[in-house]
């Protein structure tokens, strides 16, 4: 009875240790959504800051565990396409993300914060793959580490 007793909490702490485990990991989530552009790269989805007159054709992002993902372009200032290189298009942090709006009447959607403020642009992604790009986001999030502010 003590032998399988013994059995049993191994096999429940074993199981136990399995469930916190979050899967996909951050450099798998970070992929995929690095996938979602290599995979609609024909679309050239575009994105900017909220306001801002000048945006670029995505072609990755890099994300940090304090939560700031950028989205790069190989596009320079200038227009000129450099395959090995990436230029910075906007960036935001997952900790202001809240969703991406789908707007039926134009091409650009919002993305926007927990109050409906929109933090930038988003334009001809697929609406199949707006749920999945809000998804990997949020759980993006949960490996990221909010910064105190020093001034507050």
């Amino acid at each position: 009875m003590k032998k399988l007793l013994i059995l049993f909490a191994f096999v429940l702490g074993i199981s136990g240790t399995k469930a916190q485990e979050t899967k996909p990991s951050f450099e798998e989530t970070v992929n995929y959504i690095n996938n979602i552009f290599k995979e609609n790269k024909h679309l050239n989805i575009n994105v900017k800051a909220n306001k801002s007159v000048r945006g670029g054709i995505c072609h990755a992002i890099s994300a940090s565990k304090n939560g700031k993902v950028i989205f790069y372009s190989h596009f320079s200032e200038a227009g000129i396409y450099k395959e090995h290189e990436l230029f910075t298009i906007f960036s935001f942090n997952l900790f202001d993300f809240e969703k991406i709006d789908m707007p039926d009447d134009h091409d650009w959607r919002n993305i926007l914060d927990k109050n409906n403020n929109s933090i930038g642009l988003i334009s001809d992604l697929p609406a199949t793959y707006v749920p999945k790009l809000v998804n990997a986001f949020k759980h993006l999030r949960t490996f990221c580490t909010k910064e105190k502010d020093p001034f507050e």
